[in-house]
């Protein structure tokens, strides 16, 4: 009788578990990136739309990355729990990066535009868990009213030519919504500091 119990305890559970693996959307705010030590490069967030398509936008969150515009693009529902991207973002080349550009025999002028588009695979290892990998990355140098991401080819493909056909997968982590340590103890100590002098970026 009591195994009985526990079973119908226990069942209950696992379906509901079960449900919200099944249910669980692409929808929200993301941290991660490509780093192999896992230091989040991008906030990612995701919108849905209608007919299995969601906006996504990309914020990097490291200098380079200031540079650059915003990422942003689309995702398409494949099977099961697998989606295609695309994005694209925006750079103003510096005189660096001209510098680099003529080692791999392109000739840019630093102040011009150029863009980057990804196309890449993406799937839900699980509710908070996501997985890409990047198979295309167009560098369009400089970008021109005749030159189309995704359309025309770039003069630059990095997948191929620089990273030896090797696809870049980056992990993502979902953010919130629970919050099991609010209201837990930190690591800081307030004794005598000043609350004035925290900078105001740090006060929502």
């Amino acid at each position: 009788m009591l195994i009985v119990c526990c079973a119908l305890l226990v069942i209950p559970g696992l379906a509901q578990t079960r449900q919200n693996q099944t249910n669980c959307s692409l929808a929200g705010t993301w941290l991660g990136g490509s780093d192999p030590t896992g230091i989040p490069y991008y906030q990612m967030t995701i919108t849905p739309e209608a007919d299995g398509r969601y906006m996504v936008l990309y914020q990097a969150m490291y200098d380079p990355g200031t540079h650059f515009t915003s990422w942003t693009g689309e995702l398409r529902k494949g099977k099961g729990k697998t989606y295609s991207e695309y994005a694209a973002a925006t750079y103003i080349i510096s005189q660096d990066m001209a510098d680099f550009y003529r080692t791999i025999g392109i000739q840019v002028d630093p102040g011009t535009f150029e863009v980057d588009g990804v196309y890449e695979h993406t799937r839900m290892l699980d509710c908070n868990t996501v997985q890409s990998t990047i198979t295309w990355f167009g560098w369009y140098l400089p970008i021109t009213a005749e030159k189309i991401p995704f359309v025309t080819p770039p003069e630059v493909e990095f997948i191929r030519d620089g990273n030896g056909g090797q696809p870049i997968v980056e992990i993502y982590h979902r953010v919130g919504p629970d919050c099991p340590i609010c209201g837990s103890a930190s690591k800081a100590s307030w004794v005598g500091v000043d609350k004035k002098a925290l900078p105001k970026w740090h006060m929502k």
